[in-house]
């Protein structure tokens, strides 16, 4: 008697899953096969598979109603935006992405042609495309601008004052494309240095060859950086990204 208890509850318990996870017809269906006395094997076997989708409707129910709840399991996906890292040579381009990247930092050869680094940040995730800075290169920087979405310029701060102002003619040009429309960003490197110029010379630097300009714009950042303050560093990465999230 426990036992045809058991199975009595066990129906009314499926019964009523089944009439809240189909629709009418299917269930009166499903309660026709299942819910009516046994009466022969083929019967039992109809029974049976309908025990089984029942299983698998409770299943599916179950589920939809744990991630309406709870959400779902992943996060969803972060955007991805394409972005140009520019620089002389020896700038310190592939260092600062590989601080970002969590990579390592010594014996960093220099670019030869591009390399591309996915650079993952709390909202987005900017596919940083280095392209070299050597001379003989930069004469080439123009044909990747098709598709890019930003610009990230790297500066040697321990650079002499001449080279600052080439580096920073060199940007002028790039801003007098089709970039001056997006979101940029200028990154004086290597602050961690003795030699290392500050930002405020720096700043007076591009002041006093009239190109001060470059330094201002509503979707422009300007900051000091260096391999020693990696937080710092992602930090400022996190700023220049809230252009493409606001």
């Amino acid at each position: 008697r426990a036992l045809s208890l058991s199975f009595s509850l066990s129906l009314s318990l499926f019964r009523a899953l089944l009439s809240s996870l189909t629709p009418p017809s299917r269930f009166i269906a499903y309660s026709e096969v299942f819910f009516n006395p046994v009466l022969s094997f083929g019967r039992l076997n109809q029974s049976v598979m309908a025990l089984a989708e029942c299983w698998a409707f409770t299943r599916v129910g179950c589920y939809s109603l744990w991630r309406r709840i709870f959400g779902p399991y992943d996060a969803p996906p972060r955007p991805m935006y394409e972005v140009l890292c520019l620089g002389f040579e020896a700038s310190g381009k592939t260092t600062i992405l590989n601080v970002l990247c969590r990579e390592s930092t010594e014996g960093v050869p220099p670019t030869a042609g591009f390399a591309i680094k996915p650079v993952q940040l709390e909202h987005v995730i900017l596919n940083v495309k280095e392209i070299g800075g050597a001379e003989s290169l930069r004469k080439y920087w123009s044909r990747y601008f098709e598709g890019a979405q930003g610009v990230i310029y790297v500066i040697d701060s321990t650079a002499p004052r001449d080279q600052v102002v080439l580096a920073a003619e060199a940007l002028q040009s790039v801003m007098n494309s089709r970039l001056s429309r997006m979101p940029r960003m200028i990154l004086f490197s290597k602050q961690d240095s003795d030699a290392a110029s500050s930002e405020e010379e720096l700043r007076a630097m591009f002041e006093d060859a009239g190109l001060g300009e470059l330094l201002e714009g509503g979707r422009c950042i300007v900051a000091g950086c260096s391999r020693a303050s990696p937080d710092e560093l992602a930090d400022i990465w996190e700023r220049f990204a809230l252009y493409y999230t606001s």
